[in-house]
């Protein structure tokens, strides 16, 4: 599926036009990279577990996740020992298409696709950790800001948990060429430095750039 289409031009064409196209033209884009290439799961329990074991000690855990395609690692960790310590687990995409295909029939689990950009969406403000992985590289740079500015809004976030591919250090990466929907401009080390000024402290990192987890000791505007 979608090998006779040159996916390297149909890449880089995304990416020059991702600050010009509507919420609805990316949604349209997403569908068609469903249709050709259905399968888009990444995450690492490896990393993941030590975070939720060692780290995070609410012992029922609501789950705000961003970019969660079918369910596949909803299904996976709430179906694994640590998913005893899940108490909800809500996916937000941008895909419509993954609606009426999703993997995880766990009644804790429930995907939305809103009408707007997630940082645009009213999210209910009863969620203990934001759960994003292999998500935020498919965000432009701007966009990547607007997104921690929305879960600054949402004083109930206590832990938030990233794995994302990038170059540990970069500020214009063009990604050209390549064959993926990633956008973000800046590497692991901004990133990070972003996450930070939003008063998340680092909990965990992974021996290798690409994991994140953190805690935020006080919600924003609370001293």
């Amino acid at each position: 599926m979608g090998n006779d289409k040159d996916w390297s031009k149909i890449y880089n064409d995304w990416r020059d036009l991702y600050e010009e196209w509507s919420y609805k033209d990316h949604q349209a884009f997403y569908n068609e990279i469903e249709r050709d290439w259905p399968s888009q799961v990444q995450c690492d329990l490896g990393y993941f577990a030590p975070f939720l074991v060692k780290a995070i000690e609410i012992p029922e855990i609501r789950v705000l996740e961003l970019g969660g395609w079918k369910g596949d690692i909803a299904q996976l960790l709430l179906a694994s020992p640590l998913g005893k310590r899940i108490k909800s687990w809500a996916n937000y995409d941008i895909c419509p298409a993954i609606l009426d295909k999703q993997v995880c029939k766990d009644p804790r689990y429930h995907v939305r696709v809103p009408d707007n950009w997630f940082w645009e969406t009213t999210i209910p403000d009863d969620y203990d950790l934001f759960f994003c992985s292999h998500t935020v590289e498919h965000l432009s740079r701007d966009h990547v800001k607007e997104l921690l500015s929305k879960l600054d809004s949402l004083r109930s976030l206590r832990y938030i948990y990233l794995e994302t591919p990038l170059p540990l250090s970069c500020t214009n990466n063009q990604w050209k060429d390549y064959r993926g929907s990633h956008k973000l401009q800046i590497g692991w080390v901004q990133l990070r430095t972003l996450i930070e000024a939003h008063k998340w402290i680092p909990l965990y990192l992974a021996t290798i750039p690409g994991t994140f987890g953190a805690i935020r000791l006080d919600p924003p505007g609370i001293s």
